[in-house]
């Protein structure tokens, strides 16, 4: 997903904006890595694999692990493990977050119609369609929340099984 964070403070996750598919809620379990397109320069080249902390990673190169506890519009605020206590950094000293994922919690993709959305500003979307009325595509996706999608903003739909008719 592309979009800038949300004024909108979301327990255990964060509100993203985007400028296809307007603003989301997600849940930090649902989420991999966040980055900071201004802090492109200083991205890892290959992301670690994150097991047991979360990893901030400034545009100095430093990381720190802990808990992310918040990510807001201009700061994030974390539980440091090295420091045992919460930290908040302005998010325009950050490069890049990467969270503790469960792989094995990953919901799987449906049986039929699975569909990939890529939304005209880049974002992609997978799951299924649901329906179209008066040009809004309403598309569920594997987490089970459903996206009103303008069919303006769909740049395109790929079937990974099934056949629409």
């Amino acid at each position: 997903l592309f979009g800038t964070l949300g004024e909108k403070q979301v327990r255990d996750g964060f509100q993203i904006v985007t400028p296809s598919l307007g603003s989301l809620e997600l849940q930090f379990q649902q989420v991999s890595a966040v980055r900071y397109l201004t802090a492109r320069a200083s991205w890892p080249k290959n992301d670690p694999t994150v097991t047991t902390s979360d990893v901030i990673i400034k545009k100095t190169g430093d990381k720190a692990e802990g808990a992310l506890l918040l990510i807001e519009k201009g700061q994030v605020t974390y539980h440091s493990t090295a420091l045992q206590r919460e930290v908040i950094l302005k998010t325009e000293e950050l490069a890049a977050l990467l969270l503790v994922t469960d792989l094995e919690k990953a919901p799987n993709p449906p049986a039929s119609l699975y569909s990939i959305l890529a939304a005209t500003d880049g974002s992609t979307l997978h799951g299924t369609i649901q329906g179209l009325v008066s040009g809004i595509l309403e598309f569920r996706d594997l987490h089970g929340m459903t996206h009103k999608v303008p069919v303006g903003s769909v740049a395109s739909l790929y079937f990974r099984n099934g056949r629409v008719v």
